[in-house]
């Protein structure tokens, strides 16, 4: 079951940060099923109760690199920006609610996932 959090960036922008495990739903009208632990970013200030979709990151590929880090999450967009002191929170909420399960129940694939019918 997903576990999700909100956050402020320093730029005020609130964020929906949510974090997939293995089997659980995501993407349009939750129409996949992920093999694979992720992390989705949701812009907060759109489209209650979820927000605006800005993007999705394998946890794996987030927790690479030196922690913590600002975060571009579009270029597109300049409000759609993680500041490193937030990160930190990102990261340090991420420890709490993922980092057992990542854990036990490691990703097997990074293949690309198909619909599920």
């Amino acid at each position: 079951m997903s576990e999700q959090t909100t956050i402020t960036a320093a730029n005020g922008v609130p964020f929906i940060v949510k974090v997939l495990f293995p089997g659980d739903k995501y993407g349009r009208n939750d129409g996949l099923i992920t093999k694979s632990h992720k992390v989705e970013f949701y812009d907060a200030r759109y489209e209650p109760p979820r927000g605006q979709f800005v993007c999705r990151y394998y946890l794996r590929t987030l927790c690479k690199g030196n922690r913590p880090y600002g975060l571009d999450l579009n270029a597109g967009e300049p409000d759609w920006t993680v500041d490193k002191q937030t990160m930190g929170l990102v990261f340090d909420w991420l420890g709490e609610v993922a980092l057992d399960r990542w854990i036990k129940q490691p990703d097997t694939t990074y293949q690309p996932e198909e619909v599920s019918a």
